[in-house]
């Protein structure tokens, strides 16, 4: 059995979660054989997890999670690096996602994995921006916060670039849609010059707001997000569903 124990957030988690799932596809391994536990240690949010990534993932995902804290310190540590050299026996480890993984192109896994109807059909309903809509991603929160380690994959445009993007674009979409974790800022700093075209997202949870960019036609995605990543990954298959 293959126990699995998450970092980050939304959007690494589901990497994590995909480059697993695909290493077993590949190699016929029994997705059976695979268990999640939905605390990292003491520094995980657990009220984050559950509210914020848990009600995304599709019911056959869900059955794979244990309802039991796992220590951690007990566990192999398995880096993705190691996949390659991998042999499955009947220990637990733990996997630590990592951004090496690019390519998420296996759709029919994907939706295995993260569609879920339900949830799909009660955040659309609420509110959708399905059509001739552009997303644009703009990370801020821990992208703000640099350390030595940390320049070369914490980065983002500016918000010049911001502008001009709306700006190129605003003209070829309906609406430009804006998902950030910082939206009082996106309000106040892009250009007002194109408000008539611009919509701010503002949803709670960040699920949601992940389903709902993924309803849009396209989106441009802040650099290095997973989240905004996997917002387009998505799209592929919200749009195929919904779109029609």
């Amino acid at each position: 059995m293959i126990t699995c124990v998450f970092r980050g957030r939304l959007g690494n988690h589901m990497g994590f979660i995909y480059s697993l799932f695909k290493f077993c596809k590949d190699r016929n391994i029994d997705f059976n054989k695979v268990s999640f536990s939905k605390y990292e240690n003491s520094r995980v949010r657990k009220n984050y997890y559950v509210n914020e990534c848990f009600p995304l993932y599709s019911s056959f995902l869900q059955s794979r999670f244990n309802k039991n804290y796992i220590d951690v310190s007990k566990l192999r540590m398995l880096l993705y690096k190691d996949f390659s050299t991998f042999d499955i026996k009947d220990d637990f480890f733990i996997f630590f996602y990592s951004t090496v993984m690019k390519t998420f192109n296996d759709l029919d896994l994907i939706e295995q994995l993260f569609y879920n109807k339900d949830i799909y059909d009660k955040v659309l309903k609420e509110r959708n921006y399905l059509g001739n809509n552009l997303a644009i991603h703009i990370r801020r929160d821990d992208f703000l916060i640099k350390t030595k380690n940390q320049e070369k994959w914490k980065i983002t445009y500016s918000i010049g670039q911001y502008n001009e993007m709306i700006k190129n674009n605003k003209d070829k979409f309906d609406k430009i849609i804006i998902f950030s974790d910082g939206i009082k800022w996106c309000k106040y700093y892009l250009n007002r010059e194109f408000r008539n075209k611009v919509i701010f997202d503002e949803s709670k949870l960040a699920y949601e707001g992940m389903i709902r960019m993924s309803s849009c036609k396209d989106i441009i995605m802040n650099p290095n997000s997973t989240y905004s990543l996997w917002g387009k990954n998505l799209l592929k298959i919200t749009n195929k569903i919904y779109n029609k």
